[in-house]
């Protein structure tokens, strides 16, 4: 057999980075089936998408797989939860979307900036995952909730 020659010397893990709010670019976007819709037979209940972490401090970031459940089945009582988490995503990464869809091409090359956290695996392994922001509706940015003024004009809450 021939001797194959890579620089295997230099290969380095990639890191997990610490929590705090990172640029981020979606790297890859496809449908993909849980295992649990897949032993109910159901397809396509989610969009698996690859997102790196775009730090100097942190050249070899590791990628973050974050996984956005689709309404599937009109029961599910799941289904507010699963449009928030959608909406959130498209948000926070600038994706066009109408009121009743988006198109999975927009993803690609999409960027944003969150909070990336810590979470373990149930190996145990380390990994990041995103914290998305809450979506502020039109009536709330225009009409904050009360207590909430206090400390958006950076005063203090009364709190104790």
């Amino acid at each position: 057999m021939p001797f194959i020659e890579q620089a295997v010397q230099d290969a380095k893990e990639a890191v997990v980075v610490p929590e705090a709010e990172y640029d981020l670019r979606v790297s890859s976007a496809e449908l993909a089936t849980s295992k649990a819709a897949q032993a109910k037979g159901q397809e396509d209940n989610m969009i698996h998408c690859v997102i790196l972490i775009e730090s100097e401090e942190y050249p070899n970031a590791a990628p973050i797989h974050h996984y956005i459940m689709l309404v599937t089945d009109p029961e599910d009582r799941y289904n507010n939860l699963h449009l928030v988490g959608q909406k959130r995503f498209l948000v926070t990464f600038g994706i066009p979307h109408e009121g009743n869809g988006f198109d999975l091409d927009d993803f690609p090359n999409a960027t944003g900036r969150c909070l990336v956290a810590v979470d373990q695996t149930d190996k145990g392994d380390d990994v990041n995952v995103l914290r998305l922001p809450k979506i502020k509706d039109e009536t709330e940015a225009a009409h904050p909730a009360p207590g909430n003024s206090r400390r958006a004009a950076g005063k203090p809450s009364r709190r104790h």
